[in-house]
């Protein structure tokens, strides 16, 4: 079991917008097959303006499998 962890440093006021996105991948991901992911935002520390994503993968080729768009349809897939 891998937790995959993604951590990004957003501008002062932008973090609600990119919680807002990474929910609806979330539930884009609950259709496609993806575990849930557990979204984190800092309520005090040095970096105020922090999102921290994480899920569970059983192994990395299931991680790259999700990340290369697997079982997503045509009405799903991101436009670009």
């Amino acid at each position: 079991m891998l937790l995959v962890r993604e951590v990004l440093y957003c501008k002062p006021g932008k973090v609600r917008p990119m919680v807002a996105m990474f929910q609806a991948m979330n539930k884009l991901g609950a259709r496609t097959g993806m575990p849930p992911m557990r979204l984190m935002t800092d309520f005090c520390a040095e970096r105020y303006w922090t999102l921290v994503a994480e899920m569970e993968v059983k192994n990395l080729e299931e991680f790259e499998r999700m990340m290369q768009g697997a079982g997503l349809s045509s009405e799903d897939a991101p436009p670009w």
